[in-house]
């Protein structure tokens, strides 16, 4: 979970309790998170307003997937896992022109570095 710019993790107990609340990482890219998505390698992937910020299982920072709006969601999906699908803030209509109201956009970022692989090897 976040808490600002920093990534916290607790530890989940036998009876479902949580404890020992810590700091894991922090967001280098800007903004706060709000989603967040796990591959099989234990990269933690957090939507920003900058776009996509992955850390490694220490919670290092590895890097920002740039997106053209901020992103609020995050998770893998399609064919092997291989698919980062991101919903974004916002949409334009078929002229260019931005939606009014409460829109989504989804993005779809095939997964082609050996290092965002969503799925195992």
């Amino acid at each position: 979970m976040t808490n600002g710019a920093a990534v916290v993790a607790f530890d989940v107990r036998s009876n479902g309790l949580v404890a020992n609340l810590r700091e894991l990482g922090r967001l280098e890219g800007g903004g706060n998170g709000d989603g967040m998505t796990i591959d099989s390698e234990g990269r933690l992937y957090i939507s920003t307003n900058a776009g996509v910020q992955v850390l490694s299982p220490d919670g290092k920072y590895l890097g920002l997937i740039p997106t053209p709006r901020g992103v609020i969601s995050v998770c893998f999906a399609g064919h092997d896992k291989k698919d980062l699908y991101v919903v974004g803030e916002g949409s334009k209509d078929s002229t260019g022109q931005e939606v009014s109201g409460r829109s989504r956009t989804v993005y779809r970022l095939p997964m082609l570095a050996r290092g965002y692989e969503g799925r195992s090897k």
